[in-house]
């Protein structure tokens, strides 16, 4: 059993996350733009230049050949002009989702055939939606990839992904660093702002929800149209829009978690930042899968 692979994937609209536990015992990070489009053949110059451009081709049904995708930092310089590269869709079961995960578990070094278990995530109000997706994806599952590189060079490899486990986003803030006293999680993302609260262990869910916005959704242009001080306030808003009281203990995950926190605790004065809040949801996610597999013998 000692072959088995457990992978924490946050597959975000910025940027895939990714977590696995080195051969040391200690957990290792992973993440590129979570940009994709369609593959198109130069005529001029090649567009693979480095070890982390990549063409990506997905064999299904057992055909020999598949559609092509450009993957992660290449899109810079190949994608076509007026593609929207940078746009992953807000659905999470998707066939771009999957490309990405897929690239991901190359970029994290698993082996041809090596049996995988996966936990992930969706938004808090999207886990009876998305969830049942998801897991399908990555339940019982073999894929077939294609990865073509620089100088020609061309790797085909097969995840055999075992069991996929599920996890609310923002929990798995939670579920790497737990407590028992009751706490808020707000986890704020490029496109969602999940708000999970905890009172002994367990989620008081009239309490916790997902609102509908995040970072991108406060850019023109790339560039940011509210400075932290205005989203900090955007933050607090919703969670006093949930009823959390001002004195609850609050971990502020995501990337802008550092910048917001001095402003967040002006309200929530026991505001503090999760221990690793870009990869906080992709720490916790391994964690729960590697909980499970654990109690099924696997590792």
């Amino acid at each position: 059993m000692s072959n088995w692979e457990v992978v924490g994937l946050d597959i975000g609209r910025s940027q895939p996350k990714g977590v696995k536990m080195s051969e040391y015992g200690q957990l290792e990070t992973y993440s590129f733009p979570s940009w994709i489009s369609s593959y198109y053949e130069s005529q001029g110059e090649d567009p693979l230049k480095s070890d982390d451009d990549l063409v990506v081709e997905l064999l299904e049904n057992g055909e020999n050949n598949g559609p092509k995708f450009f993957v992660g930092e290449v899109n810079e310089f190949a994608a076509k002009r007026g593609t929207d590269y940078k746009r992953l869709s807000e659905e999470k079961a998707t066939k771009h989702n999957l490309i990405f995960a897929l690239t991901m578990l190359y970029r994290m070094g698993i082996k041809d055939y090596q049996p995988v278990v996966i936990g992930t995530g969706v938004p808090y109000l999207k886990l009876k939606e998305y969830g049942p997706k998801v897991k399908e994806q990555f339940d019982n599952k073999r894929y077939k990839v294609r990865f073509y590189k620089q100088k020609n060079q061309v790797e085909a490899r097969v995840f055999d992904v075992r069991f996929g486990f599920v996890v609310p986003e923002a929990m798995g803030a939670y579920y790497d660093d737990p407590v028992d006293d009751s706490i808020g999680i707000s986890d704020l993302g490029s496109v969602t702002h999940n708000l999970v609260y905890l009172s002994k262990k367990r989620v008081k869910i009239d309490f916790s929800t997902t609102k509908f916005w995040g970072c991108d959704k406060l850019e023109d242009n790339e560039k940011s149209v509210a400075n932290n001080e205005e989203i900090a306030e955007m933050v607090c808003t919703d969670m006093k829009g949930m009823d959390w009281p001002s004195e609850l203990p609050i971990r502020l995950a995501g990337g802008k978690a550092s910048d917001l926190l001095p402003f967040v605790r002006k309200v929530y004065p026991n505001a503090s930042v999760v221990p690793d809040p870009l990869f906080a949801n992709a720490r916790g996610f391994f964690k729960v899968a590697n909980l499970k597999a654990k109690e099924l013998q696997l590792v």
